[in-house]
């Protein structure tokens, strides 16, 4: 049974231009150093090494993928989809400084907040596939027919449904979020030193 193939593997970002998952098991974090003493220095580090998808910069990213169980159960007479469970991976990517008692002043609890900010921001992203999986299990399950070619194929038409509804909810999270960014300390003090630009 190969239920969902264009959505088990799927890849989000975090734009210096947009940007909340609850932590998990199935969550795992790494990281990208970057340096700087001002808030300047700072953005201009993420900017710079920052991870990039597709040539686009981004501050974090989540790189998602998914496993599933179940199998089709025919009685004969009719076929449905059998203890169909799916299991999320998430591997996200997120910024450290490389010496953070090095910061100055106001610059310290700005990269505080942002860093925060960005944990938030992907974790979300995560919650949001969660919620994905939680919908197409539910919708699956109820799916049944005469014959298991069917079943098949009325489970993919739903997996395309469910991830299209999915990836809207991620790009309006990321642009409700990306209206938030000039407001955090970090780039207000960051384009206030007139050194960096957001993109």
């Amino acid at each position: 049974m190969t239920i969902l193939k264009s959505l088990l593997v799927a890849t989000l970002l975090f734009l210096p231009t947009t940007v909340l998952a609850a932590d998990n098991a199935a969550t795992k974090y790494t990281y990208y150093t970057i340096d700087g003493s001002s808030a300047g220095q700072i953005l201009s580090s993420l900017t710079r090494k920052g991870p990039r998808l597709g040539g686009i910069k981004a501050f974090g990213t989540t790189h998602a993928s998914f496993t599933q169980t179940g199998r089709m159960v025919s009685n004969g007479k009719s076929c449905k989809v059998d203890r169909l469970s799916f299991t999320g991976r998430y591997v996200i990517r997120l910024p450290r400084h490389r010496s953070e008692n090095q910061i100055a002043g106001r610059a310290s609890s700005a990269w505080n907040q942002f860093e925060n900010f960005v944990r938030i921001h992907e974790n979300k992203h995560v919650s949001i596939w969660n919620q994905c999986i939680g919908e197409l299990e539910r919708a699956a399950r109820k799916i049944s027919a005469k014959n298991c070619n069917e079943v098949e194929r009325k489970i993919a038409q739903v997996a395309t449904r469910i991830r299209n509804q999915c990836q809207r909810r991620h790009e309006a999270f990321d642009a409700s979020e990306q209206r938030k960014l000039p407001n955090l300390p970090l780039i207000r003090q960051a384009l206030s030193q007139g050194t960096v630009k957001i993109r």
